[in-house]
């Protein structure tokens, strides 16, 4: 089975502090969170990075994206979503 996932980098919310620049933010479809969740361990114990995430429908995600959210990644099952919000 093969699996498309549309992921848009969003930029965050700027200047971090040092413990915030170990934790990427991510927001991710709910169908995503086995996969994104083993790659979240692989990337602690490689480089020491945190993920924070929030799972939920790539619609609502899209939604709170629009709203001003600034995930670092957002992680969408739907490919059209991120090419949107890319465009705008």
């Amino acid at each position: 089975m093969t699996v498309a996932i549309g992921v848009c980098a969003c930029g965050g919310e700027g200047a971090r502090d040092s413990a915030q620049a170990s934790t990427l933010v991510v927001s991710a479809a709910s169908s995503l969170k086995v996969p994104l969740e083993r790659y979240a361990e692989q990337l602690h114990r490689s480089a020491g990075v945190s993920v924070r995430y929030s799972f939920a429908g790539s619609d609502l995600l899209a939604a709170q994206i629009e709203a001003g959210l600034r995930p670092d990644v957002f992680a969408s099952a739907n490919l059209k979503l991120p090419r949107s919000l890319h465009a705008r």
